[in-house]
């Protein structure tokens, strides 16, 4: 019997105010899941909103470059990007854009 892989989402900024949400736990239906697979999940949930935040309108499936995505402190951009694997535990985190000063 497969055992399900629950994972935290954090929200920060303006995903903040898409969502509702500081953060939400997130119950997965297989241990393959990936980055890609939980971002459009949660396109599905909350609607255009979310999803032309988070994607580039031109390359659907393309993250947008200023939005950064951490599991459990890493970068997915330093493992398999939006093909990164989630496992069961692990925090997710959608940063904003990081303005310099």
């Amino acid at each position: 019997m497969n055992a399900m892989t629950t994972v935290t989402i954090k929200f920060f900024a303006a995903l903040r105010e898409i969502t509702g949400k500081r953060e939400q736990k997130m119950d997965l239906r297989n241990e393959e899941t990936t980055i890609v697979e939980v971002l459009n999940e949660l396109s599905e949930e909350y609607g255009k909103g979310f999803k032309e935040y988070v994607f580039e309108p031109s390359k659907r499936k393309s993250l947008r470059q200023q939005i950064s995505i951490m599991v459990n402190g890493q970068s997915v951009r330093n493992l398999r990007n939006l093909q990164t694997r989630i496992k069961d535990g692990d925090t997710i985190a959608i940063l904003p854009p990081i303005s310099g000063g």
